[in-house]
């Protein structure tokens, strides 16, 4: 059975082709399984309940079991995802793919928010960066505009961490980019085209550079699922 779904996901990945392929080899000597309802129906002694686990998991890929809730005395498993981090990845992979000429920089760092006794403290990290030119971060959460609606739902720690970005990579052009669904549809367009402005002029280095306004946008990505 752990030979049989080690084949089986050999055809599914080409990532882990050639670990899968290794655990094959040792395995030369034992047969692939040619009735997975038997072999599934034998009991695992206490001297090979370390395989329990496993065989659980080998249940799932070669009978296709589903991740989602079902009726039955089968024990079910869930996957987890950093969906924050895989919304961060699609972003930046969406974005290079139609800006292939951009020097795009995806968590950046370099840069520090304080220093203590001489010494950096608080990376700043923006999820995308395009030298010189902008800054993107990805958020994977609904605005929720209904509680003030001038604000449009974007938080106050949001934009408190786009302003110390732009002060600090010295970038004009700062965006938020949420997910585009069902529940965002209407926020994209009631805010299309609008900014969040920070007076820029106000503020002394931005004065010298002759810049006057610090501008976020608010954007939406649309989802592939």
């Amino acid at each position: 059975l752990i030979k049989s779904t080690l084949n089986f996901l050999k055809s599914k990945t080409s990532l882990n082709k050639f670990r899968l392929i290794k655990a094959m080899q040792m395995l030369d000597e034992v047969e692939f399984s040619k009735n997975y309802e038997k072999d599934f129906s034998y009991k695992i002694s206490r001297h090979f309940d370390y395989y329990e686990n496993l065989l659980l998991w080998c249940k799932i890929f070669l009978k296709n079991e589903s991740f989602m809730p079902y009726h039955g005395k089968n024990e079910a498993f869930a996957l987890l995802f950093p969906m924050e981090k895989i919304f961060e990845d699609y972003v930046a992979y969406m974005l290079k793919k139609v800006n292939p000429t951009q020097d795009i920089k995806v968590q950046n760092s370099g840069k520090y928010l304080i220093s203590k006794n001489d010494e950096n403290c608080f990376m700043l990290k923006p999820d995308l960066y395009i030298k010189n030119k902008m800054i993107l971060d990805a958020k994977w959460k609904i605005p929720n505009d209904s509680e003030d609606e001038k604000k449009e739902g974007i938080t106050q720690s949001d934009l408190y961490q786009m302003f110390a970005y732009a002060c600090k990579f010295k970038i004009y052009d700062i965006k938020l980019v949420y997910p585009l669904c069902e529940k965002t549809q209407d926020l994209q367009r009631k805010i299309a085209e609008k900014f969040f402005v920070f007076k820029a002029s106000e503020h002394l280095y931005f004065k010298e550079q002759g810049q006057k306004d610090i501008k976020v946008q608010v954007c939406f990505a649309p989802l592939p699922f």
